[in-house]
């Protein structure tokens, strides 16, 4: 009888320290409307909503994020051309680019990584400062780690191992045969 209890709580505490482990991984949200020319001084808004793709607020925990916004030359390079790309809502995180007709690559600061934390969103906001040009897209990647309990298919296996010793002692318990 003692052998068995053993089985049972061993099998229990390998369920319970399987299932607090938290996996690494990465959301990558894309917004990719269909190219839009930025030639005005009102700014283009649109957001980035990592909730959609499996990222929980309060449970699951981002340590990196990285921004990629692709702007180009309307036209065959007509000079000098500025963006102004603003991340509403994050402090000190607005700053302007001259842009040279390649992708932007822009990191997040603690107080961003913070914000997007707290609510798995993140709002761009792109003015032109000079010249014209356009959007083509925007790629939000953040990584970190998912703390959605997943059993491993070892526990499972080991849990169910459990639950046999258990109908066995019970059944020979029954007929009387020693264990």
């Amino acid at each position: 009888m003692r052998r068995l209890m053993s089985a049972v709580i061993i099998s229990l505490v390998m369920l319970v320290i399987s299932a607090s482990q938290a996996a690494a991984t990465a959301w990558v949200d894309v917004y990719d409307p269909y190219d839009v020319k930025l030639d005005s001084y009102r700014p283009y808004t649109y957001t980035h909503n990592l909730i959609e793709h499996g990222f929980t607020p309060g449970e699951d925990l981002i340590t990196n994020a990285e921004l990629s916004i692709n702007l180009y030359d309307d036209s065959w390079h007509d000079g000098w051309e500025l963006a102004k790309i603003d991340l509403v809502g994050y402090f000190f995180e607005d700053t302007t680019y001259d842009f040279s007709y390649e992708d932007l690559e822009i990191g997040l600061s603690l107080l961003g990584l913070l914000k997007l934390n707290l609510d798995g969103t993140l709002t761009v906001a792109i003015t032109r400062a000079i010249g014209d040009f356009m959007f083509g897209d925007s790629t939000l990647t953040a990584w970190g780690y998912d703390n959605t309990p997943v059993p491993e298919p070892c526990t499972m296996a080991l849990l169910g191992a459990g639950m046999g010793m258990i109908g066995l002692a019970r059944y020979r318990r029954r007929r009387g045969l020693e264990l």
